[in-house]
């Protein structure tokens, strides 16, 4: 594990990811302060590790592939198990998919207008299905 200090490296490896939309990562409620993704990353106060396998194999970005081969989804809340870079690739990661999801619902639903409860329930809709199709498929 590694202080809090992001690395430069660490800085424009963050600072390279690409997101579809300007997010603002500051907390709430204060919208007056923008913060990016990699100020979201150097202000968390938990530690990361130097390096994990998605640093050490060069992983660009998560994927639904390489996502459950890369991190181990009982440890992932263990602290100092993924780097600041793998924090933020998956923050990325749960962002397209929050994205993806938010635009089926509206081409299924025809509702333009969604509030967070409403993509949540879907996503973890589409994850019950998918864990039951994954459970009764060879």
């Amino acid at each position: 594990m590694h202080d809090q200090h992001l690395t430069s490296d660490e800085i424009l490896a963050v600072g390279n990811l690409r997101l579809n939309f300007r997010y603002n990562f500051a907390q709430p409620p204060t919208p007056e302060i923008h913060w990016l993704l990699v100020d979201l990353v150097a202000h968390a106060r938990f530690p990361t590790a130097r390096l994990d396998a998605c640093d050490k194999w060069n992983i660009q970005l998560l994927t639904i592939e390489n996502f459950p081969r890369i991190i181990d989804e009982t440890r992932i809340a263990e602290p100092g198990y993924l780097s600041a870079t793998t924090v933020a690739k998956a923050v990325v990661y749960c962002l397209q998919i929050v994205e993806s999801t938010a635009e089926s619902f509206e081409a299924f639903t025809g509702r333009s207008s969604l509030n967070g409860d409403d993509l949540l329930d879907q996503i973890r809709t589409l994850a019950n299905q998918s864990a039951e199709e994954d459970a009764v498929s060879p």
